[in-house]
């Protein structure tokens, strides 16, 4: 059995090396091998059959190194409600026959054209489906060191009718020769054929993810001051600031004052005060502390990086060091937050939270009418239970959209 170098190089090295070797008895037989050839010789020497390294192989494709996250929202989908439905359909255009098929190493292809590799169906007693999870597979052209070179590029899609969401995965490659090849266009072409072929509808976000983008920002930042203790003094101080704010305003011959106070018109000079005292906490408090430090505080999650649009349609764009740092101690973002709280909508959100104690950084894009977009930005591969809790957090903050309770943050945040 050969088992395809280009299905091995979408496969995190680390993980599929360490199963590898959990099959066999003898490791140094294989020491300095590739790691395609290893598994192809595990399979012949019998310590490994092609259904099992299938199976593993169809998981590690699902999560792992397909970081490039697209979730769309069904409208209606009465027409793939059915076992049969699929069979009849898109499984009929791809000439496969099983609802339950993994031939992911078996199955190659050239060209423009995808194959499906993989099936897994998820369905009731009565014949309806409640979850499909399908793999395609299409050949796309890569120029290394001035050679082109052919790959393969596996996206994987879920729709999951007991959640109502599709889910399509890509994983985007350097040096791509043509522009049809990159993962983007490919999930977009897949996800056509699935919903046209299907005839699913798709419920658009009408600006609810930017909003929701927005509740998660705004919840943090409350999660993150309620563990600042001396945010709790800013009440002790204020008579004493307005008393300076007084004699700021009396000493400068300013010609639009009102009753001893500026027109609010001009500046919200005590807001403004409020935010030089804020940003004074915040830069004591963070003072010698590390990203992991902040996150061992006990906050759900810290933001490390936000885009939005003011309401003159000026781009704002704020990143904490190395977009991996909290963005709550700059002096840049204190200055932001009163336009990000006048147009309440986000258009891209990076955050880092911990998981089973793995630091996980992921970012939100808002920028499409269609779909939410996630990115794992980590270089390693990411688990199932990660996207789960990614999505999970979205949901909650995009809840808590037009609600009253004023424990909205506390339901966001968990």
């Amino acid at each position: 059995m050969v088992v395809n170098k280009s299905l091995v190089n979408n496969i995190d090295e680390a993980n599929l090396k360490r199963f590898l070797l959990e099959k066999i008895e003898n490791q140094s037989e294989y020491d300095g091998m590739d790691l395609d050839v290893m598994a192809s010789n595990i399979i012949d020497n019998g310590e490994l059959s092609v259904d099992e390294l299938n199976e593993y192989l169809f998981n590690e494709l699902f999560y792992g190194m397909h970081r490039n996250i697209n979730v769309y929202k069904i409208k209606s989908s009465r027409k793939a409600k059915y076992v049969k439905d699929w069979i009849n359909g898109i499984l009929k255009d791809y000439n496969i026959e099983s609802i339950n098929y993994n031939k992911l190493i078996q199955t190659y292809t050239t060209g423009k054209q995808e194959k499906i590799s993989a099936i897994k169906m998820q369905y009731d007693e009565k014949n309806i489906v409640q979850n499909i999870k399908i793999i395609f597979i299409r050949e796309i052209k890569l120029s290394i060191s001035g050679n082109i070179v052919t790959a393969y590029s596996y996206i994987p899609v879920e729709v999951d009718f007991e959640r109502k969401i599709i889910i399509i995965k890509g994983r985007s490659r350097n040096k791509v020769v043509d522009e049809t090849d990159k993962c983007k266009h490919i999930m977009e072409e897949i996800f056509s054929k699935i919903t046209l072929g299907m005839q699913i509808s798709i419920e658009p976000f009408e600006e609810r993810n930017e909003v929701a983008l927005y509740n998660m920002s705004k919840c943090l930042l409350e999660e993150l001051l309620s563990k600042v203790k001396a945010f709790s003094s800013i009440g002790l101080i204020s008579e004493s600031t307005e008393e300076y704010m007084k004699k700021i305003l009396n000493i400068l011959p300013l010609e639009n004052i009102e009753e001893s106070k500026l027109n609010p018109n001009i500046m919200d000079l005590q807001k403004e005060f409020n935010n030089i005292i804020e940003e004074l906490i915040l830069a004591d408090y963070f003072f010698g502390r590390d990203a992991e430090n902040i996150l061992n505080l006990g906050i759900s999650a810290m933001l490390t990086e936000i885009r939005f649009s003011d309401n003159k349609n000026v781009i704002a764009r704020l990143s904490g060091e190395n977009r991996r740092n909290s963005i709550f101690n700059s002096k840049s973002f204190l200055g932001l937050r009163n336009s990000l709280e006048s147009v309440k909508a986000v258009d891209a959100l990076s955050i880092a939270y911990k998981n089973n104690n793995r630091t996980i950084h992921v970012k939100y894009y808002a920028n499409n009418n269609n779909y939410l977009g996630i990115l794992f930005k980590d270089s390693r591969a990411y688990r199932e239970e990660d996207f789960n809790k990614t999505w999970e957090r979205y949901l909650e903050s995009e809840s808590i959209i037009n609600t009253k309770d004023e424990r909205l943050c506390e339901i966001c945040i968990g």
